[in-house]
């Protein structure tokens, strides 16, 4: 059965009628067969000969309905107007209420709105769009070794111009996902656009809103990178990227028989097939341009595109730390100093796979080398970042950790103040010094005495906290009882075993 038209193709066939032409002309003009002009025209004759049969309620037609729709059309809302009409009725004493949706399905019946989305033409190299489609249930893939169904997301970008579409599967659409996408779909236009439309997603906006919308900051170094303007649409509005949402709903009805009669591995094996179905996509030829988008890119749009940044993109992840009292910030396992000014302030660190950033409302304010993810406890410290030599030692804290680790003991202090005194600078080993102190009031005094007392003898120079906490926890083994072995008449001694040197002479004396 063919397709039904929609409403406005009814109402041009009304208005063409009413113009006096035929059936054969305006199947001509409307470019639709002329069996379905002669199935909208009998049903509009039939409309029009049972219109009087129509049921019409009483109440309708005592309203100017002229009247409400120019109310309407210059603001007020269709809800206050009935509500208005409620209460004359009530003035009246006419108790009959009338319910809202039978109001408005009257003024819908005389008024009806045809919702028109017009088309919007780009010059070559302005905008491109990107997204991602909806949640499907049956893309994805098996993992071999578990056999567990993994599910993907389908990432989707195209030029708004020609139409080339570029997609490809990843694991979530979470940023980092999704600047790899956005990355390599730049890749595979060999080019970047002046914009690039998107959503009001949080991994790339902050805070949506229509007029002065708030970018994510890493999502902002991605464009100025790649040197693209961000544009998001309006809350709610996915029409204003309508080229993005309507290709890749066309391109996943075009492809998904093909993905389904396949079983995939791996993503890598998905998005190697994706990669060859959007070349096979890009070539078709469109009816309505007479082209393929491949064609029309090549020809018109290509030569407009900017270049790409040679380097690639390092993508970073965004995370909060407090700076602590040693001037220095803790990411993972290891720690990285800021200026001493800002201790005990929350910052923003940027971890990217080389470099460790902070940031103290927007403006960088430390750049360290990242450590390997493997190493643990190690310190990359710029010495601008620390207090000056001769005021860090008559500070709070490091003072106030000596003055704690004497009164705990001598081999506790004398523990404390090789880390402080000994290291290349007092404030190096301080956090590990606060909590050899505060071993104090979990263990006790003379716990942690007596494990700085076997540190101390184990000579070690710099020892760990998890070190002295395990021999503290350790409990006090009794010294053991001397053995004291009385004389046995019926053991024998090793003496006896010996031969007298007299009696071997006489020995070889006889023989």
């Amino acid at each position: 059965m063919a397709r039904r038209k929609g409403l406005r193709m009814k109402l041009e066939i009304e208005r063409l009628r009413g113009l006096g032409h035929g059936k054969k002309t305006i199947s001509r003009i409307l470019k639709i067969s002329r069996n379905t002009v002669r199935r909208y025209w009998d049903e509009e004759v039939k409309k029009q000969e049972n219109a009087s049969v129509l049921y019409v309620a009483p109440w309708a037609d005592a309203l100017d309905w002229k009247i409400i729709e120019e109310a309407v059309s210059r603001g007020q809302t269709l809800l206050d107007y009935w509500e208005s009409y409620q209460s004359e009725l009530q003035d009246e004493h006419v108790f009959k209420a009338i319910a809202y949706v039978t109001f408005w399905r009257e003024y819908r019946r005389r008024y009806p709105r045809v919702d028109l989305v017009m088309h919007k033409n780009y010059q070559p190299g302005l905008r491109a769009e990107a997204d991602y489609k909806g949640r499907e249930p049956d893309f994805g893939f098996i993992d071999k070794k578990t056999g567990e169904w993994i599910q993907l997301e389908l990432f989707g970008a195209a030029l708004c111009f020609s139409q080339l579409f570029y997609c490809e599967a990843t694991y979530t659409q979470k940023q980092v996902d999704w600047l790899i996408a956005t990355q390599g779909a730049f890749r595979y236009f060999g080019g970047v656009t002046e914009t690039v439309g998107i959503d009001n997603a949080t991994v790339s906006i902050k805070r949506a809103d229509f007029y002065d919308p708030d970018v994510n900051f890493e999502y902002w170094k991605f464009s100025k990178y790649f040197d693209f303007a961000p544009v998001p649409t309006e809350p709610g509005k996915p029409t204003h990227k309508a080229v993005i949402e309507n290709l890749l709903g066309v391109f996943w009805r075009w492809m998904r028989a093909r993905f389904k009669i396949r079983t995939f591995f791996s993503k890598a094996e998905v998005n190697h097939f994706l990669f060859a179905m959007c070349n096979e996509f890009n070539n078709r030829v469109q009816k309505k341009y007479g082209s393929s988008r491949r064609e029309r890119f090549e020809n018109a749009e290509k030569g407009r595109l900017k270049p790409i940044p040679k380097e690639v993109y390092e993508i970073a992840e965004w995370q909060k730390a407090k700076l602590h009292v040693d001037c220095h910030v803790q990411v993972k396992w290891n720690f990285y100093s800021c200026p001493y000014h800002l201790r005990g302030k929350e910052l923003d660190v940027r971890v990217s796979p080389s470099f460790i950033e902070v940031f103290n409302n927007l403006e960088r304010i430390s750049l360290h080398r990242k450590f390997s993810d493997g190493s643990k406890g190690r310190y990359q410290t710029d010495r601008n970042h620390l207090p000056p030599a001769h005021q860090a030692m008559l500070e709070y804290t490091p003072q106030n950790v000596l003055d704690d680790a004497k009164k705990i003991g001598p081999e506790t202090f004398f523990v404390v103040e090789r880390l402080i005194t000994k290291s290349r600078h007092p404030l190096v080993f301080l956090r590990r010094c606060q909590g050899i102190v505060r071993l104090k009031s979990k263990l006790g005094a003379e716990n942690v005495e007596r494990a700085s007392k076997v540190i101390n003898g184990l000579e070690i120079k710099f020892p760990r906290f998890n070190e002295l906490q395990s021999i503290a926890k350790a409990p006090v083994q009794p010294l053991a009882k001397k053995v004291i072995r009385k004389e046995n008449p019926y053991l024998r001694g090793q003496g006896s075993w010996s031969i007298n040197p007299k009696e071997e002479n006489n020995d070889n004396t006889q023989h």
